[in-house]
């Protein structure tokens, strides 16, 4: 188990799990997360499905890491969630002049 305020589950998806094959990583924000995670983890009923649900989630992670989010104060005055940009998303963008270009 990682966790604590010196990695996030993001750095967890992208930087630990793929190298780690040993057995499950699994991530908690806090130490008031671990009861839960060991008891996922210890359990014979849930153990192949926690751990097969915290995998999906950082292979989700993994493949959405280079998305380009909105700025936040835009989506906060637009009152919308956040909007998710990826690389071929912006390819379909057309080019704006910006300063005369």
């Amino acid at each position: 188990m990682i966790g604590g305020a010196t990695t996030s589950k993001l750095h967890t998806a992208l930087k630990i799990e793929p190298r780690y094959t040993q057995g499950a990583v699994v991530y908690v924000k806090d130490a008031s997360q671990s009861p839960l995670a060991v008891a996922n983890l210890m359990s014979e009923e849930n153990r192949s499905d926690y751990i097969h649900k915290v995998r999906n989630e950082y292979t989700l992670l993994r493949e959405i890491s280079p998305v380009k989010f909105l700025s936040w104060s835009l989506l906060m005055r637009q009152g919308s969630m956040p909007v998710l940009w990826t690389g071929a998303i912006l390819k379909r963008l057309p080019r704006l002049p910006w300063g005369g270009e």
